[in-house]
């Protein structure tokens, strides 16, 4: 599915604070899964996009929901990638990639 660019320039204003978010999941614990730290944050949802999930961010939504300080786990977000867009093998980008983790 490609974004428009009316909807990546409203995705960029919402994160900057011009417009409101559609939702906020506010005090809930967020199982970061790439630094394996868990910690108290709010989570900023646009439309089908998550937003924000910085403690500090400060954004307005139109609609908040108390996560009564649950634990939040990304636990359906689509990491995949086409390796062949990168132009080149699996065994050269993993060289790239996984020192970085």
């Amino acid at each position: 599915m490609k974004r428009t660019y009316e909807e990546i320039k409203d995705t960029i204003e919402t994160g900057l604070g011009r417009k409101p978010c559609d939702l906020k999941i506010q005090n809930v614990m967020l199982c970061n899964v790439f630094s394996g730290e868990i910690y108290p944050t709010d989570i900023y949802i646009k439309g089908e996009r998550i937003i924000s999930i910085d403690p500090d961010a400060n954004l307005t939504a139109l609609e908040v929901i108390d996560g009564q300080g649950h634990y939040a786990v990304p636990g359906l977000i689509d990491s995949h990638m086409h390796f062949e867009t990168t132009m080149l093998c699996p065994e050269a980008l993993s060289g790239i990639i996984v020192p970085n983790r």
